[in-house]
């Protein structure tokens, strides 16, 4: 296969092979702050080292036919032709700059976050994703992906996740899941932090107030504790991965769990053993 290119004068440009591979450069000086790089997907064209435009590479299978009359065809008589298209436009939102971020995450995000638009109520289904992820994005693909084979079948974001599969009103409900639960588990916290302690169990957090203080020997205090610092841990490992079978069972039993023992603590408050006790 050979790659021709002319001037508008319909003149041949002759082509040298640079130090990149697949990357080539005019012989002439006149050209020099052109180049450009052909391989079996796309065929980019450089300014000043800087991308300008980018076609893809569409072959098109031309066969000629052998007996005009049987109409048969014959496997020596066929070809191909490469054709140059424009790329497809894709919609993006954001991460313009950024799409190397977190291994290629930024270029992903940035296709997901369009999908939304159509699963603000209801979503795709769960596992969905990647059919209607824009898997045509040659282009995209090419640059951020070193494939435009490679097959895009997660977010790789827990939250972008929900929002796909299931809709953006299940991640509202989640997030607001979430946050009540923290901010239940806060105002428990300041209870028992607020709670005036005499004797070896009485520890000061700050020697200007008396009051506060921690009890370790709370029932459930320390549990509840490290329950919620698991919760909030996948949490922030979910802004970079996905709710997968192997892990997302362990996240549920952790949160059930933590509602659990805050309901505990809140009537260890309300029993008059506990009034007694203080």
């Amino acid at each position: 296969d050979s790659l021709f290119l002319f001037d508008e004068d319909k003149t041949p440009v002759r082509l040298i092979q640079s130090d990149v591979p697949n990357r080539f450069r005019p012989y002439d000086e006149i050209f020099s702050e052109y180049s450009f790089v052909l391989n079996r997907y796309a065929f980019s064209i450089f300014k000043n080292e800087k991308k300008i435009q980018i076609f893809q590479i569409k072959p098109k299978i031309v066969r000629v036919l052998s007996d005009q009359a049987t109409e048969k065809i014959d496997h020596n008589d066929t070809k191909i032709e490469y054709h140059f298209v424009p790329f497809q436009e894709i919609p993006t939102w954001g991460f313009r700059g950024m799409e190397s971020f977190g291994s290629s995450r930024g270029y992903i995000w940035s296709r997901t976050i369009p999908m939304i638009k159509d699963t603000l109520i209801w979503g795709h289904g769960p596992d969905t994703y990647p059919i209607y992820f824009p898997q045509h994005d040659t282009e995209g693909k090419i640059e951020f992906l070193a494939s435009p084979e490679r097959l895009v079948d997660k977010p790789h974001n827990l939250y972008l996740q929900f929002a796909t599969n299931t809709g953006a009103l299940s991640l509202i409900a989640f997030l607001a899941m979430i946050f009540i639960h923290i901010i239940q588990s806060g105002q428990l916290y300041r209870k028992i932090l607020a709670r005036p302690l005499e004797g070896e169990n009485r520890e000061i957090i700050n020697p200007k107030s008396k009051n506060l203080s921690i009890d370790f020997n709370h029932p459930f205090f320390g549990l509840s504790v490290g329950l919620l610092t698991g919760i909030i841990g996948y949490l922030g490992a979910g802004i970079f991965n996905d709710s997968i079978v192997s892990v997302a069972p362990v996240f549920w039993v952790l949160f059930g769990t933590g509602l659990s023992v805050n309901e505990m603590i809140k009537k260890k408050f309300q029993s008059k053993k506990f009034e007694a006790d203080t």
